[in-house]
């Protein structure tokens, strides 16, 4: 409730500048936004290798600081060479994804990820340490910076530019709150740093760059294919009409799910540490997630009928865009928290395949649309069929494998 309550603080701060930067920036700059932040978000997984996550899985700090440092120095290396490869090929990168618009915004795009991956590697700190506070006052800073700085900028010399820079500084200010927070115990188990400690932890989490960096790509690319497609087959308005109305849906569920999410890993990791199984609080989490999420999705449906008048002239495509978008991004808000299942008990090979199936079902139904010519709303229609179906199998997938028992990161295997 503590980062639930945070983060729907910081989103309705965020979400009341929208129907305003809606009237102030014009549809295109929304999609090429949206561009630019999907292309963010599936580098910010390449580049941090997911690794993350395991700093919340070891039973002592003095073990999960070494995994720290190793995440924030992979996601440091691996965004500057990505930035390297940008500055060599731009001109390359931008005819081959034919996104024009973005232009010298793809340099851009390594920072944005570097800032989103070390939010996230110091916001597992905190969750490890239970601080829940510290991780919703980050978020709440991120929006409120954001919303304020895309406003101002819009009436400064920088102009339209002012959308994606307001960005930029939102992500800034997130990753330095959530830095300055946790430094004096970042401080304190910096004495527990050790080389050979940390080989030693890289063996043992060895699966988690492996598996979750595939997983991860292919999932974030997943769910960003229908901007990356849309913007390339049917231009910009159609990113910006899918981007907003994922933002409007996702915006208070998703934040929801998230925030669930982050305690039931934590939860879960206890749980399996004690040999115990995962079925039981699957199953509450499912129920309370049900109940919880029913009405507003329902509330959500009724509202997008009156895109038109919150957003402004022409947004009312987008509120046609959220009522195709609901039954899969329903069975994504159940299925997102309890994920963390698949990770906990080492799941993660079997699910990478599922995933690129996923991904390739994904891609196949929006470009067959356009190639027999049809409209981009039949497009996003099959896209969110697939994405249904699939997480109606994962549905079941996840209730089966959290019968088991296993202890996967700390047997004696992984141990030796």
């Amino acid at each position: 409730m503590t980062l639930f309550t945070g983060s729907i603080a910081g989103q309705a701060i965020l979400f009341a500048f929208t129907p305003f930067l809606t009237r102030i920036y014009p549809e295109e700059l929304f999609g090429i936004l949206f561009v630019f932040s999907s292309l963010a978000a599936v580098l910010r997984v390449i580049a941090s290798l997911r690794f993350e996550i395991s700093v919340v899985l070891p039973k002592e700090d003095k073990h999960a600081i070494n995994l720290l440092v190793i995440a924030v120095i992979l996601n440091t290396f691996i965004n500057l060479f990505f930035l390297l490869l940008i500055s060599i090929f731009h001109d390359i990168f931008i005819e081959f994804s034919g996104y024009n618009d973005l232009g010298n915004w793809l340099y851009a795009v390594p920072l944005s990820s570097f800032l989103l991956g070390m939010f996230e590697i110091f916001s597992y700190w905190s969750n490890r340490l239970e601080k829940y506070k510290d991780i919703s006052f980050s978020k709440i800073s991120k929006s409120s910076v954001t919303g304020t700085s895309q406003v101002l900028l819009r009436y400064t010399m920088v102009g339209q530019n002012g959308l994606i820079l307001g960005v930029l500084a939102g992500q800034f200010m997130a990753f330095l709150h959530i830095f300055i927070l946790s430094f004096r115990s970042l401080a304190f188990n910096l004495q527990f740093l050790s080389i050979k400690k940390s080989r030693v932890l890289l063996r043992r989490y060895r699966e988690i760059p492996i598996y979750n960096t595939l997983i991860g790509t292919l999932n974030t690319l997943s769910n960003q294919l229908p901007i990356l497609l849309l913007a390339k087959f049917y231009g910009p308005e159609p990113a910006a009409y899918y981007g907003l109305a994922n933002r409007v849906v996702m915006t208070p569920m998703g934040l929801l799910a998230q925030s669930v999410g982050q305690v039931f890993y934590k939860t879960s990791s206890d749980i399996v540490n004690k040999g115990k199984k995962l079925i039981k609080p699957v199953l509450k989490t499912y129920k309370g997630l049900f109940l919880t999420g029913f009405v507003p999705f329902a509330v959500i449906f009724g509202a997008s009928f009156f895109f038109q008048f919150i957003f402004g002239e022409g947004w009312g495509n987008a509120g046609i865009y959220t009522r195709i978008l609901i039954p899969w991004l329903f069975i994504a808000f159940l299925n997102s928290p309890l994920s963390w299942v698949l990770i906990v008990l080492n799941k993660q090979k079997t699910v990478s395949v599922f995933d690129f199936i996923l991904l390739i079902l994904r891609f196949l139904a929006i470009y067959l649309t356009y190639t027999f010519s049809y409209t981009h709303f039949v497009s996003i229609s099959v896209f969110s069929a697939v994405g249904f179906l699939y997480g109606l199998f994962m549905f079941v997938y996840i209730l089966h494998v959290s019968k088991s028992d296993v202890k996967p990161y700390s047997n004696k295997k992984n141990n030796q």
